[in-house]
């Protein structure tokens, strides 16, 4: 008996066994290939998640920018321009003429790079050195003003001492040294 003959007899033994070959190498094939499922699952998984949660935060993202701009504006108020030394220096002016301190020197420093070493900021630090001649209360006053002022900015260094008398009797005099670093505009 040769093989057709025999398979022409006994048909379902032999489409049994070979759906039971097919079943096995799908089986197996499945089996093979579902770790790599599994890990492109979690990994559209977790790119699902992430887009949901960029959904659920952007509803308020219009808003958000609205207010990082005003915000953005109002520090913009309140920086100074390195290139306006008139306007910078007037702002000095100014307080010295609110308080009734007398100026004896104002200078303008170098302007300086702020931020790491070799990486270029939006900003830069404007050092200014003012002397001035007043009462206690006239000095102690300039100081609030230079803290509290409009502008960005930090006290790098003060120095107080008594003035030299002029006429005696005179009511003793400060002098006050500090220098201002504003944070500033190129």
């Amino acid at each position: 008996m040769n093989a057709p003959e025999f398979l022409k007899k006994n048909p379902f033994p032999w489409l049994g066994s070979l759906a039971a070959v097919v079943l096995l190498g799908g089986a197996f094939f499945r089996h093979s290939s579902l770790p790599d499922s599994e890990a492109e699952l979690e990994q559209l998984t977790g790119e699902v998640r992430r887009i949901q949660g960029n959904l659920i935060h952007a509803a308020s993202l219009e808003e958000q920018i609205a207010t990082l701009k005003s915000l953005n504006e109002e520090v913009l108020t309140r920086v100074a321009r390195a290139s306006d030394l008139a306007g910078n220096s007037q702002y000095f002016y100014k307080l010295q003429g609110e308080t009734g301190v007398k100026e004896i020197s104002l200078d303008r420093g170098p302007v300086r790079e702020l931020g790491p070493k070799g990486t270029k900021g939006s900003f830069v630090g404007v050092t200014f050195s003012s002397t001035v001649q007043g009462r206690y209360s006239q000095i102690m006053a300039f100081i609030q003003k230079v803290e509290g002022a409009a502008w960005f900015g930090r006290i790098r260094t003060l120095n107080i001492r008594q003035a030299q008398a002029e006429r005696s009797g005179a009511e003793p005099q400060i002098v006050l040294a500090l220098t201002v670093e504003l944070l500033a505009l190129p």
